[in-house]
């Protein structure tokens, strides 16, 4: 079996990647920005509620336990609104 995939039952494990802070972010229902270009690289760690992210075309949808890696820091950049009735809490790494 190839090292990059790991099989059933192990651990894999990224590469180191550097967090001094955090930040909280609620959504509320209903809540949303138009496109706007990210200030810098974020991962962002769904902890409730969904969110969609509209860029390039397509949607993607966070929902709990998702990690969303935001990166288009230039360009129109993305979109986002909360894609249920309820808020979206969620972690955010810069």
């Amino acid at each position: 079996m190839s090292p990059e995939v790991p099989g059933p039952g192990e651990l894999s494990v990224s590469a180191p990647l550097p967090a001094v802070t955090a930040m909280v972010v609620r959504a509320p229902a209903g809540g949303g920005h138009p496109e706007q270009p990210e200030a810098g690289r974020r991962l962002v760690v769904v902890l409730s509620g969904e969110c969609e992210v509209i860029t390039g075309g397509e949607t993607v949808v966070g929902r709990p336990g998702d990690l969303l890696l935001v990166e288009d820091t230039t360009g129109i950049g993305h979109a986002s609104r909360t894609s249920t009735g309820f808020e979206a809490l969620m972690i955010v790494f810069p």
